[in-house]
């Protein structure tokens, strides 16, 4: 029997935070040993300091091979006066590298917003803009053969890239809106949109805009702010929203403004619409999208989109998140912080999991959140259009603060490989010859912000050794196959297979708390609708274990009725065959008790299923004659009749 997680001490604490869902009580002896003042203040000593497990762990996957050759990156830095927090954008002209860095402990800019600074690779040499353009905030940075256009708080300026020379554009050259989100450019012309929806057209002689109506429709009209990104495409626009999922796009000569169709969104096996996080037109009148989700194309003559949707992320992390000196540790306020903090993070799961299903019966569709489809492993952070190739910075599902940035042949929709860069990648540039990535080391006091990276390695892999994205069922089967039992159940349960659940887990003769948590929502509504079993199993989770953040968060998680009625210990058992109706309760024999009682149907008690009989602090060894720490018939006949 698995013993509870933590000393009564933090159940207390836990219950005057309204965190326990039953009352605390001493940890059970081991069976067949006869508890002992002295064990069990040590074991309470012990659960006080025993660091939180993860939980509901399954871990990535394996779906794509890094690049066999180390990457040697060049690391450039800033000057020690003006250190580097973030890297925003990233924007290439001849002989230059033009970069909107975010200075680190910034407070006077917006979150998007950076300062101008350039690199030049012959002189490896970086510095800031001066004069009047270093008081502007920059939002977006474009790289045209007429020069480097950049969008700054009222207007944009265009700047040559070799005497620095600039020129404003504002209300007085067409340009009426205060915010620009960025440029795009489309049909050979260029284009920028304003936050509220406003789009310009820079005229054929560059010297002033003109104002293209209608406006980008707005999403929501109470709220004055929508879009946040734009990009072109041969002779198509797109503008993506600040919310999840908004998008509008249109030929540049169209008359207005077409929608995403709602359906194109809906099949993504998630409750919420993805967040866009980078965008980049492949030049082809298509635009390959970034998010919180994966990665995208959508085509936009067609209003089609493909999506490489990553694996949610279902594991709750254990641990104290900090270090500890040798005569300190943790403190039972930092343990009560973490079981809250596990508690909230089992209930959103499982929130999650309950939007998906109403999605996905609506839809009359089966959504997966959690079996790879696509070898893409996170949410994506960058996109770079680099020739036939794309460069991809993912979030690196094992540590989600690095960063794997993936290399895709556009027109196959092959992975070339992927490498790893130890901070997150917010920017990407490609030349000729190298790779730039703009990092944020905001955290990083001696982090380099911007590394440069020769690409010729990479771009050269042979089409034999490149890899489809889809991933087969051939594929799949025996890398799920080769976890352990434990996330095997977790990975059935949030793929929607309930009985591969019960398979797995119900004849366990120990279960612990994740499997009783795993098991009893397994028989719930959204899954097998068994609700006797579902009842048994949560009973057996809040008596064994009444500490656990599984328990904690089942409290919050039952609906009324139920709580009304789980101290009544349901008499079916949650292992009878899927299609046996429940029987009636039988008579109180040792047979029938055992009958019952035996959850596991080993054809024993444990202490679990003597407790949910004879209530939460009943002990087994008393009655444990053959000292295997189980009840057999004979056994519980001793129990009837002592």
């Amino acid at each position: 029997m698995q013993p509870r997680w933590w000393s009564s001490l933090i159940a207390a604490i836990a219950t005057m935070t309204g965190l326990a869902a039953a009352p605390a009580s001493n940890p059970p002896s081991a069976p067949g040993k006869a508890p002992s003042k002295v064990a069990a203040t040590s074991a309470a000593s012990t659960n006080r300091l025993a660091e939180p497990t993860a939980l509901l762990s399954l871990r990535p996957l394996d779906l794509l091979s890094a690049f066999p050759q180390v990457p040697r990156f060049e690391p450039i830095a800033f000057p020690a006066a003006s250190p580097a927090g973030r890297i925003q954008q990233l924007a290439l002209t001849e002989g230059r590298l033009w970069i909107s860095m975010r200075p680190r402990g910034e407070t006077n800019l917006a979150p998007n917003e950076g300062r101008l600074w350039t690199f030049s690779p012959e002189l490896n040499q970086i510095e800031a803009v001066t004069g009047a353009l270093s008081r502007d905030a920059v939002h977006d940075l474009r790289a045209r053969t007429d020069g480097l256009w950049v969008t700054v708080e009222g207007g944009v300026v265009v700047m040559d890239p070799q005497t620095f020379v600039f020129d404003p554009f504002s209300a007085p050259q067409g340009i009426t809106a205060r915010q620009l989100v960025g440029f795009a450019a489309a049909g050979k012309r260029l284009f920028t949109l304003g936050e509220a929806g406003a789009l310009f057209e820079l005229k054929p002689d560059g010297r002033s805009w003109r104002r293209i109506d209608p406006p980008a429709p707005a999403i929501n009209p109470r709220e004055p702010i929508h879009w946040q990104r734009t990009a072109g495409s041969a002779d198509w626009l797109l503008a993506l929203g600040s919310a999840g999922g908004e998008m509008s796009f249109r030929q540049v000569d169209a008359p207005q403004w077409g929608q995403l169709r709602e359906e194109a969104l809906t099949i993504i096996p998630r409750a919420e619409p993805p967040v866009w996080t980078a965008v980049a037109g492949d030049q082809g009148g298509g635009f390959w999208l970034g998010s919180d989700a994966g990665l995208h194309l959508l085509v936009a003559e067609t209003g089609s989109m493909e999506h490489r949707v990553a694996p949610a992320r279902i594991t709750i992390p254990g641990g104290w998140g900090r270090t500890f000196g040798p005569h300190f540790g943790p403190s039972v306020v930092l343990q009560a912080e973490i079981l809250s903090r596990q508690t909230d993070d089992v209930r959103r799961r499982m929130r999650d999991r309950v939007r998906l299903g109403r999605v996905a019966k609506e839809l009359r569709i089966p959504l997966d959140p959690i079996t790879p489809t696509s070898r893409i492993p996170g949410p994506v952070r960058a996109l770079a259009v680099d020739g036939a190739f794309l460069w991809v910075a993912t979030a690196d599902p094992l540590s989600p603060e690095r960063t794997r940035v993936l290399l895709l042949h556009a027109a196959s929709r092959k992975w070339l490989g992927w490498f790893l860069v130890s901070r997150p990648v917010t920017a990407l540039a490609a030349d000729v010859s190298h790779l730039y990535l703009g990092l944020d080391v905001e955290n990083v006091p001696n982090g380099a912000p911007l590394l440069r990276l020769p690409k010729a390695a990479y771009v050269t892999v042979p089409e034999i050794r490149r890899v489809a994205d889809r991933v087969t069922a051939e594929e799949l089967g025996p890398k799920l196959a080769a976890l352990p039992v434990k996330e095997r159940a977790v990975h059935a349960f949030f793929a929607g297979d309930p009985r591969t659940v019960v398979d797995l887990l119900a004849n366990a003769p120990h279960p612990d708390a994740e499997s009783l948590f795993l098991l009893a929502f397994a028989h719930d509504p959204l899954a097998l609708d068994q609700p006797n079993r579902y009842e048994a199993y949560l009973d057996a989770l809040e008596t064994g274990f009444p500490e656990s953040p599984l328990a904690q968060a089942v409290s919050g998680l039952r609906p009324p009725r139920v709580m009304a009625t789980r101290l009544a210990p349901t008499e079916v058992s949650p292992n009878l065959p899927e299609t046996a109706p429940a029987p009636p309760p039988a008579a109180d024999t040792a047979a029938g008790i055992l009958a019952r009682r035996d959850l596991n149907k080993d054809g024993k008690l444990n202490l679990i299923e003597f407790r949910l009989w004879r209530g939460p602090k009943a002990e087994i060894k008393a009655y444990d004659r053959d000292g295997d720490g189980l009840l057999n018939l004979q056994e519980i006949e001793a129990v009837l009749h002592p």
